[in-house]
């Protein structure tokens, strides 16, 4: 027994020694766009999280296109060093390039890597930023992504401007797994624009229909999350249908709806609580199922009289909508039908000034 403890407090001192003691909040940064022959610097900032002095052996590049230069070799506990890395954008294109740094002791370097793309022009996003999310100018304020089959992986671009006095690092906080999002350059000057870029990993929804949730974008990592800084996004997951055959979709169900757009100017009642009826008619030749009801707001109450609509029939959607409410909302008031329609798998109703 004793033998087995000392073995164990043996193994978990040499397991300490082992650890890698050098660590950085952002092991990876996009430089963006880099103008040919203009060599771009950038820095990461490393500390020291135990509580002895490391010394650093060596800084290896993946190439002799870029250079490393630490502000110091030694750093002591809980001290911070600076790692300046120079790529010389001798070759147009994208790079990608890693850095590896070791420690005193051993075997596993930290990794630190630089991408960008190299240009002969800076390009920059030519429309307006008419949105403000914090401290930060933006082209849209809401992120949707719209008829999206199972398996695929959509992309979506939101453009972004510094409009703050100082240099930021922009971040995508509270990411679910089905999205990731990457910024471009990690580092904005003043006034410098860039882009957030969006992808969907669909594969990883469960249920067909709506699927909702809130992004925020933040100055630097860690910082605060707050409604002003809110990006609501939206999923639409369709159906797919295995065929598109004239014979079949002769005698598949057909919807029919007396409208698709309400104006809150038409609907009766209080301003707090407008009301309307929609109208759903099967005019095909098999029963028609609405599989999904989902509003993408606040502010709006759904019924509907059935799900399940025979051939020739009909059903009615009672709508309610709180006008005062929903004028405060980022995203416009709509509603969701998801259906065993071919031709309709999915059908929004939209309500509008």
């Amino acid at each position: 027994m004793k033998h087995i403890i000392l073995y164990l407090i043996a193994f978990c001192a040499v397991t300490q020694v082992m650890a890698q003691k050098l660590s950085t909040e952002t092991p990876a940064y996009d430089c963006g766009q880099v103008l040919f022959r203009n060599p771009v610097t950038t820095k990461f900032t490393l500390r020291n999280k135990s509580s002895r002095q490391v010394a650093i052996n060596r800084i290896e590049t993946s190439c002799g296109c870029a250079t490393a230069v630490a502000s110091q070799t030694k750093v002591g506990g809980g001290k911070e060093l600076v790692v300046d890395i120079t790529y010389d954008a001798k070759q147009l294109g994208h790079f990608h390039k890693e850095i590896r740094i070791y420690e005193e002791g051993q075997k596993k370097p930290l990794v630190l890597t630089v991408k960008g793309v190299v240009v002969t022009e800076i390009q920059d996003f030519s429309g307006s930023y008419p949105y403000t999310l914090g401290d930060i100018s933006t082209d849209v304020n809401e992120i949707e992504f719209d008829d999206v089959s199972k398996g695929s992986q959509p992309m979506l671009t939101m453009h972004i401007r510094n409009t703050t006095g100082s240099t930021i690092e922009p971040v995508i906080m509270h990411l679910p797994d089905y999205i990731e999002a990457n910024v471009s350059p990690t580092r904005l000057r003043p006034n410098q624009a860039g882009e957030v870029t969006f992808m969907l990993l669909s594969s990883k929804l469960r249920d067909m229909g709506l699927t909702q949730t809130s992004l925020y974008l933040g100055k630097k990592p860690g910082d605060k999350v707050s409604t002003e800084k809110e990006i609501p996004v939206s999923v639409i997951l369709t159906p797919a249908f295995p065929t598109q055959d004239a014979a079949i979709i002769a005698n598949a169900p057909h919807l029919e709806l007396s409208k698709t757009v309400v104006k809150r100017s038409e609907m009766h009642g209080k301003p707090n609580k407008l009301k309307t009826d929609i109208v759903l008619r099967n005019t095909g030749k098999q029963q028609l199922v609405i599989s999904a009801l989902q509003m993408f707001t606040a502010g709006m109450n759904v019924s509907l009289s059935k799900s399940k609509i025979e051939p020739g029939e009909s059903a009615k959607m009672k709508i309610s909508v709180d006008g005062v409410a929903i004028k405060q909302l980022k995203q416009r008031p709509r509603i969701l039908m998801i259906t065993n329609d071919p031709q309709q798998p999915k059908v929004i109703v939209e309500i509008v000034e």
